[in-house]
């Protein structure tokens, strides 16, 4: 782990990144020092506990005697400075060697609450082979042969990415044997040519409706059945395409036909890439959370946080760490607020209760997630919550042991289910045990007792069982599982206790 270079910069008003001045006439090191300690330091810099802050004073050619400071770790390259608030530094006093001029800090140099960060750990250049959107809509065309469809248009926003890589909205993939169209508009023009070479664009202008661009991309193609994603594809939006392709040279000769979650049915089996995708976000989403319990769960003016406050940091702490965003409306619930499992973090203040449920993701730029829950204690922790706990523990950990290929998906929430019945509880465990994620929060297999299906390898799926109980309370407890080959990984780490 390497050390966490802090931009003296922008700490210290210095001229450079590397040096930041101290201004003032014929100081002694007791006195820069104090200064030091007077600091207000931003919390993305105080953020990894094992970071190492090394600082040498210099006064030589130095006419007013002022004292330099240069940091002298690397290039401080990818630290995030984007909002204001500031905590007041540790004495640093306590790290200096006997007759030294450099001290190095191998402790929070903010006190326990504050963490020195090295945002650039989490550089992430994961890069997926050129080839595999290639892959993808070929696993694709297979699927539509086994249908007896000649062709399919794909509108559903992540699946089109999901087979092409383009990131923007408002497009269509016609996908076929002998046609791979990805329709679209001026506004994506140069973005589809980077992000998609090689794939043929058709390009509309205002001066084009829609429905009556893709009716003339379809025209060319007469394919003669074609399908559409039922499942996305409003009925609104299935009559005026229906009308537009009606009214073309061939289209009264095509047949259109609904076809709903082929590209999900792909999209269950994670490739090597999105795994790697789903790891990052699930650390990025691990780390935010650990500098959030820190700083703001374990201050002395925690009573001030309220849900929403906290949300909303924990967010912009997973951002600074390389987050796009939340993968989802963070939960924050304080007390017998979190009997409700998707509770929308409101105007309650932490303190108001003993505890508090906290269910949170972090989403990449590629569009890749994690999902997270944890009961944190803030208080002194009730019977009947230190119950709960136990018993979705043990369900959570008994689902978990059920997980493995070719596993039935109901048999899996069976597992968790029964404990929490057995325990008396199962009236207030009212969902499923768990579901797939990747570039949606909620997708394919679905781990509940209605579920149909096998577990395969490379289905990533969340397992969080939950006992709610009105006027009280709730315990969630949720972690992200791999399905492997041979049984399974669960790829999250954090600590579960209370």
């Amino acid at each position: 782990m390497r050390e966490s270079p802090l931009n003296c910069r922008r700490l210290l008003g210095g001229r450079t990144s590397r040096e930041g001045i101290l201004a003032g006439g014929n100081q002694r090191l007791e006195n820069l020092l104090d200064r030091l300690d007077a600091l207000s330091f931003a919390i993305h810099d105080l953020w990894k506990t094992t970071a190492t802050l090394s600082v040498e004073i210099h006064t030589g050619g130095i006419s007013d005697g002022s004292l330099w400071c240069a940091h002298d770790v690397g290039d401080p390259t990818g630290l995030v400075y984007d909002f204001a608030t500031t905590l007041p530094a540790r004495r640093a006093r306590e790290w200096l060697p006997s007759g030294s001029q450099t001290f190095a800090a191998s402790r929070p140099l903010a006190g326990a609450s504050c963490w020195c960060v090295d945002a650039t750990e989490n550089e992430h250049h994961m890069m997926m082979p050129p080839q595999r959107h290639a892959e993808r809509q070929a696993n694709l065309l297979n699927l539509l042969r086994e249908t007896d469809v000649d062709a399919m248009l794909v509108t559903g926003v992540s699946n089109v990415t999901y087979l092409t890589g383009f990131s923007g909205d408002s497009s269509a993939l016609l996908i076929g044997p002998s046609v791979r169209v990805l329709i679209s508009d001026s506004r994506y023009q140069t973005q589809i040519a980077e992000e998609c070479p090689g794939l043929e664009a058709d390009i509309r202008t205002q001066k084009t409706k829609q429905p009556d661009q893709i009716a003339s991309v379809v025209s060319r193609a007469k394919p003669a059945k074609l399908a559409l994603e039922s499942h996305i594809v409003t009925a609104d939006e299935f009559a005026r395409l229906s009308d537009a392709i009606g009214k073309t040279d061939s289209g009264k000769s095509i047949e259109i036909k609904p076809l709903a979650s082929v590209v999900e049915k792909l999209r269950q089996v994670k490739d090597e890439f999105e795994i790697a995708e789903t790891r990052q976000a699930i650390k990025i989403a691990e780390q935010g959370f650990q500098a959030f319990r820190s700083i703001f769960l374990s201050a002395d003016d925690a009573c001030a946080v309220t849900e929403k406050n906290a949300a909303h940091s924990l967010e912009h702490l997973m951002r600074s760490l390389g987050a796009d965003r939340a993968a989802f409306d963070i939960i924050v619930a304080v007390g017998d607020r979190s009997a409700l499992p998707h509770y929308r973090a409101g105007e309650r203040r932490i303190s108001e209760a003993p505890f508090v449920l906290i269910d949170w993701g972090a989403a990449l730029p590629s569009g890749y997630r994690s999902d997270l829950t944890r009961v944190l204690a803030t208080g002194t922790v009730p019977d009947q919550l230190q119950e709960l706990h136990g018993v979705v523990l043990k369900a959570q950990l008994a689902g978990i042991a059920a997980i493995r290929p070719g596993a039935k998906l109901k048999d899996v929430d069976a597992a968790a289910r029964r404990v929490i019945e057995e325990a008396g509880f199962g009236e207030f465990f009212g969902h499923g045990l768990g579901h797939g994620i990747g570039l949606h929060i909620h997708e394919e297999p679905r781990l509940s007792s209605v579920a149909e299906g096998e577990l395969q390898p490379g289905n990533i799926v969340t397992v969080e069982p939950g006992i709610y109980l009105p006027n009280f309370g709730g315990v969630r407890i949720e972690d992200d599982v791999l399905v492997t080959p041979d049984g399974h990984e669960v790829l999250s780490s954090l600590p579960k206790s209370l």
